[in-house]
């Protein structure tokens, strides 16, 4: 037939298939049942095993974060130690600049001095910003232990993080503590650990 046909090749069922009015396949009720029966046993097969390797990765991937978590709730208390130190670092500036505005106290600007006391003790103050700081972390971890998040877990854990650095930042805006700053730095690098973990969830 091919050297009838002068077909170079030889003819397979592929080629055979193109044409639909030469080539029907017809399958009658009972073997579609028997097809559908192996295909569900298979489908299940790979369903479960979707579901249990979605379920080991999500294990993992909490342990990571509840790890990060830890880390950042130790790198607080740190920041909390050494706020003290803070204060005592911006006692010791109200007082030098206190005695320059007084070294002449007959052209002595009230106003100013009780401007630069409030201004430092401001400065000095970082007690909002850990006490945020706090209330994200516990948010983020009650986040992780219930089990009924809807899908938007990943966003509304990517908003705490970003909440989190926000208050890094500002708390290291405002240290003139070495120890401080460098914490602040420590904990914003565990934020962006933490950030690229979240961007797996779903």
């Amino acid at each position: 037939m091919i050297n009838e046909l002068h077909l170079a090749d030889d003819v397979n069922l592929e080629d055979l298939l193109k044409f639909k009015d030469i080539v029907k396949i017809s399958i009658d009720e009972k073997t579609i049942d028997d097809i559908w029966e192996g295909a569900k046993e298979v489908l299940k097969e790979v369903i479960e095993t979707v579901l249990k390797y979605q379920k080991e990765e999500g294990k993992d991937l909490k342990d990571f974060l509840d790890g990060y978590l830890t880390e950042l709730e130790d790198i607080i208390i740190k920041i909390e130690e050494n706020a003290q130190q803070m204060k005592e670092k911006y006692r010791e500036q109200l007082k030098h600049n206190v005695n320059s505005l007084i070294s002449n106290i007959d052209s002595i600007d009230e106003n100013r001095l009780e401007m630069e006391i409030v201004l430092l003790a401001e400065r000095a103050d970082i007690s909002e910003e850990m006490d945020r700081l706090k209330s994200h972390t516990r948010r983020f971890k009650n986040f992780l232990e219930n089990e009924n998040n809807n899908d938007s877990i990943g966003q509304e854990l990517d908003f705490i993080c970003q909440e989190m650095h926000r208050e890094l930042n500002t708390i290291a805006s405002k240290s003139k503590i070495l120890d401080i700053t460098n914490l602040s730095l420590e904990g914003r690098t565990l934020v962006n650990k933490i950030r690229e973990q979240v961007q797996n969830l779903h």
